[in-house]
């Protein structure tokens, strides 16, 4: 009799379990949300199987060579622009040689105040700055016609400019009157420029077909000037960027120009590998900055700044 109770009540408790699971279902089941009833129209709008739309075979990952990937991605390894290829709007603007120009003008209005202070060491100063503009009037010099916009008016001046601005800094090496003279008629010859008149020995001949080059020193204290004392103030904090975004633009394109010039032949070290590839590095970590800086994206031009710093400071352990 105990054992029909026992089948009994273990019956009883599975069939009690049973119901209540399948009721758990039911009531769970009820409180889903049901799916909405579309409209035909909405549902002529989307492809039963969208796979047999695609048209073609489907790319295979394996199948793309990695090398191909990496060769569409650009590297600082390219090497100096050769001569044919050289489009100097793709490191500098027109607007901003401009503006360096008229920049070094005025700063040599103040070195060149009086002839104690160039004969205190002031022409030094105008040394790397007039050495500065030979640079820049060259690059004008070649220009590409494309992008000359108003460096049109200097086109015409700009390898007579050259010239005369890379002899006035060879002179100011010395601290001399004579020097001190020379200094100030270039720089008035200059400001004629800047006022839209041309030079008045503009039709005299040329002294050699290609002006000598710039000592890579000098170049080296500009670029030290443009990083040091504009860039970095410019790049202090956030609020400062913003009000100086056009100076560290401006400043980046000069860097990317001069990292550029210091890779041409003739220059120390031109056919080291590894001083190349310093010198791209540097070119492509300005331009970087430049783009950030015209866009005034802060934590972008941050980030390029460091790169610009960490190729000179490589740099400079090995070649200063």
């Amino acid at each position: 009799m105990k054992n029909q109770l026992g089948l009994g009540f273990t019956f009883y408790f599975v069939l009690f379990l049973a119901i209540s699971t399948e009721f758990g279902r039911a009531a769970e089941s009820s409180r889903r949300v049901q799916p909405p009833n579309w409209s035909q129209d909405v549902l002529d709008a989307f492809f039963e199987d969208a796979r047999e739309q695609l048209v073609g075979e489907r790319p295979l990952r394996d199948a793309v060579d990695d090398a191909e990937l990496s060769a569409a991605k650009p590297t600082s390894g390219e090497g100096p622009l050769a001569e044919s290829e050289l489009k100097w709007s793709a490191l500098i603007e027109a607007e901003t040689l401009t503006a360096e120009i008229k920049r070094i003008h005025i700063q040599l209005s103040t070195a060149l105040r009086k002839s104690a202070s160039f004969q205190g060491g002031g022409n030094l100063k105008c040394q790397r700055d007039f050495g500065l503009l030979a640079v820049l009037f060259g690059v004008i010099d070649q220009f590409d016609e494309a992008n000359i916009n108003q460096l049109g008016r200097w086109r015409r001046s700009a390898k007579l400019m050259q010239q005369r601005c890379l002899r006035t800094g060879q002179n100011c090496k010395a601290a001399s009157a004579q020097s001190y003279a020379a200094a100030k008629e270039t720089h008035a010859v200059l400001g004629e420029l800047l006022r839209g008149q041309a030079p008045a020995d503009e039709t005299a001949s040329q002294e050699s077909d290609e002006p000598e080059l710039v000592d890579r020193a000098l170049l080296m204290q500009s670029m030290e000037l443009a990083i040091k004392e504009r860039m970095k103030p410019a790049l202090a904090n956030s609020r400062e960027f913003r009000k100086r975004s056009q100076l560290a633009a401006e400043q980046s394109q000069l860097l990317a120009v001069l990292a550029e010039v210091i890779q041409q032949e003739g220059y120390e070290y031109a056919d080291d590998d590894t001083y190349l590839d310093e010198a791209r590095q540097l070119r492509q970590a300005a331009r970087e900055l430049a783009d950030a800086a015209r866009e005034k994206n802060y934590e972008a031009a941050r980030a390029a700044a460091g790169q610009v710093g960490q190729s000179c400071s490589r740099c400079h352990e090995g070649y200063r």
